[in-house]
């Protein structure tokens, strides 16, 4: 799975809690992440997983899509 437009690659960091994560992404920047409720029930994210993640346009923080294994 490629990112399209307005998506990013980015490597988790750290799990800060609750469904929240710090990833660093592809363009260099750190950013805090909220994983997407159908992810989280079906997937486990560790540190270092691969994720995709998509911008929010109302709000600053970043929307998990898909985990890479």
């Amino acid at each position: 799975m490629k990112p399209q437009t307005g998506e990013l690659l980015g490597r988790v960091i750290k799990l800060v809690g609750g469904d929240n994560v710090i990833v660093k992404c592809t363009d260099g920047r750190v950013r805090t992440c909220r994983i997407r409720g159908k992810i989280k029930r079906r997937m486990w994210i560790r540190d270092h997983d691969l994720v995709l993640i998509a911008p929010w346009d109302f709000f600053d923080w970043i929307f998990i899509e898909y985990i890479f294994d």
